[in-house]
């Protein structure tokens, strides 16, 4: 909304009071107020959203900042649209992609318990008015059924502790790197987490180099963008031999993480100057029917 009013020649203090007003959300116009006063007072507009990171990511107050001095403040605005209309739709295809699998999964572990809590129980009474000796197999499915009744309480209470015990790993650093390597070597969701972060990178280090960011500075903003720790940490390895005077693209390949399409498209784009072109071919890829 706010590009479209400073393309269509509003200025951008009316412009963010017209956002103020549309706005329903009561924190949102707080905000939207101070950076409106801020503004006023002679600030620049990225400086202004720089007070709020939970708000305006690094990643969106950089490129603004990058606008700003262009003098195309406006375009970076589009541009910053349709790339969170991007992410929004490569998530939208990935938790599509897991639906399927998932409700397999959670229908045939509700069917396990089902039979185990309640078909077996029965069956078992069954069984027993028969008086005969059951074979091995049907009376371990007897005990375990048997066990998950009388002790479904302290499961339950043991899968809660599991759960905050998972959360409180996840906010350690060894912790984040044995989940990321978990997630990328678990069977079909490794392959969609790790296309979908190349894709995120490649889209958002796009987004950067176009609106004249330099690569370094570029790559060092979109790193953080990422969630997996194990990508993330060769990125940061490939950055410092860029920052040496190496290749970026030679780096990645060196690795042997990264496919080798993505390596070679960066390296020939960074041979060819042309690196904001091979990182969207990348992400466009990404996004198609081969990506997912």
């Amino acid at each position: 909304s706010l590009a479209s009013l400073l393309k269509a020649g509003v200025p951008i203090l009316k412009a963010i009071s017209i956002i103020s007003e549309q706005s329903e959300n009561a924190n949102l116009k707080v905000i939207l107020h101070n950076i409106y006063n801020a503004v006023k007072d002679g600030s620049r507009f990225s400086s202004a959203l720089m007070k709020y990171p939970k708000v305006f990511s690094y990643l969106y107050v950089a490129i603004i900042n990058a606008g700003e001095d262009s003098g195309a403040l406006p375009g970076a605005l589009l541009r910053i649209a349709e790339y969170r209309a991007k992410q929004e739709e490569m998530l939208s295809r990935v938790r599509m992609a897991l639906a399927y699998p998932v409700l397999m999964a959670i229908v045939g572990i509700g069917t396990v318990i089902f039979m185990l809590t309640f078909v077996v129980p029965r069956l078992t009474n069954i069984f027993t008015s028969i008086g005969q000796v059951l074979p091995m197999p049907t009376r371990i499915l007897i005990s375990v059924s048997a066990g998950l009744h009388r002790s479904w309480p302290w499961i339950i209470l043991s899968l809660a502790i599991a759960i905050l015990l998972v959360k409180k790993q996840l906010n350690t650093q060894s912790g984040r790197m044995f989940f990321s390597v978990f997630k990328l070597k678990f069977p079909v969701f490794g392959k969609f987490v790790f296309k979908s972060e190349l894709a995120r990178f490649s889209r958002t280090l796009e987004l950067l180099i176009r609106n004249g960011i330099p690569i370094l500075k570029a790559i060092d903003i979109a790193i953080p963008v990422l969630e997996n720790e194990i990508i993330k940490n060769q990125l940061r390895r490939s950055y410092k031999d860029l920052e040496q005077g190496g290749s970026f693209g030679k780096s990645l390949k060196n690795s042997k993480l990264f496919p080798l399409f993505m390596t070679n498209l960066l390296i020939v784009g960074e041979e060819s100057g042309k690196l904001g072109d091979a990182l969207s071919e990348r992400a466009v890829r990404q996004d198609g029917p081969q990506g997912f």
